[in-house]
């Protein structure tokens, strides 16, 4: 879940993916439409990541993001993830952003 630092207020959620229909572990994330556009996402996946790359020890995961799909896009970017073409894909209409040194 994601919690606002003032409120305690759930504004999201973010997870790490790592199901039958997912090639590699990735993140998802979800904020909740009066919540949306403030940055909660891209802080959200950025301390994940951090935390799973140290302590849970999983390193170059990814974010399968559909073409449609431009805040995730944003999130992405912003996080500076690089599009990966040789990630096998979760669906082929998408690409993989990877976060890490794979890429």
């Amino acid at each position: 879940m994601v919690d606002h630092r003032d409120t305690g207020m759930c504004v999201g959620q973010v997870d790490i993916n790592d199901g039958p229909l997912f090639p590699e572990k990735g993140f998802a994330e979800l904020v909740y439409e009066d919540y949306k556009g403030f940055g909660y996402a891209t802080e959200a996946v950025a301390a994940l990541r951090d935390r799973a790359g140290g302590a849970l020890g999983y390193g170059g995961l990814v974010s399968y993001i559909a073409p449609s799909n431009l805040a995730s896009i944003k999130v992405a970017e912003r996080l500076e993830m690089a599009l990966d073409p040789t990630a096998p894909e979760q669906d082929p209409r998408g690409p993989v952003h990877r976060h890490g040194s794979k890429a």
